[in-house]
């Protein structure tokens, strides 16, 4: 450039810092109280619904499911959610005991996940049709007497095998050796 009278001249020079680009808002990670799920590690949510299966529903004293939702009504496609809870969460368990001979504790029956959810899964069994006394049927219900208004329980059953296997954890307990 030359500057052959006076007056302010604009010299452009490359600093060699590049602008700020846009990045994606389609993911996004959420932090927060859920009803059920795992603790303390992120999951990849990529619907509203899967999120419903896997952490449960609305909460009165907690914003996640609510921010979820509204962050898939917003346009995201994709989210982390990582579930936190008190020191003291534990998951409900139901130990059967054997009908035949001393009660012992044959099966463990436990909520796959901390939290009280797991206090309204019920648990009915039945003899087995083929050999009644060496086989059985166990049906599992998810209570839902304290919605509005207030729906009968749901047979689990009836839902996809994903889902069951989320909500329980079944575990044989082999007999223990008699001390006494």
């Amino acid at each position: 450039m030359d500057l052959l009278h006076p007056g302010v001249y604009i010299q452009e020079i490359p600093s060699g810092v590049r602008p700020i680009e846009g990045v994606s808002t389609s993911t996004g990670a959420f932090i927060g109280k859920a009803q059920m799920g795992p603790l303390n590690q992120a999951v990849l949510i990529t619907r509203a619904s899967e999120f419903e299966s896997k952490f449960g529903t609305f909460l009165d004293d907690s914003w996640l499911a609510h921010d979820v939702v509204q962050f898939f009504n917003n346009g995201g496609q994709r989210c982390y959610i990582v579930r936190v809870a008190g020191a003291g969460a534990r998951a409900a368990e139901l130990v059967v005991k054997d009908r035949k001979g001393a009660a012992t504790g044959t099966m463990a029956i436990r909520a796959s996940s901390p939290g009280g959810w797991g206090n309204g899964i019920n648990v009915t069994i039945t003899d087995g049709t083929v050999d009644p006394d060496n086989e059985f049927n166990l049906s599992v219900f998810q209570d839902r007497s304290g919605l509005n208004p207030p729906l009968p329980p749901e047979l689990l059953e009836n839902r996809p095998t994903p889902i069951l296997q989320a909500h329980l954890r079944l575990r044989h307990r082999p007999p223990q050796p008699f001390t006494g």
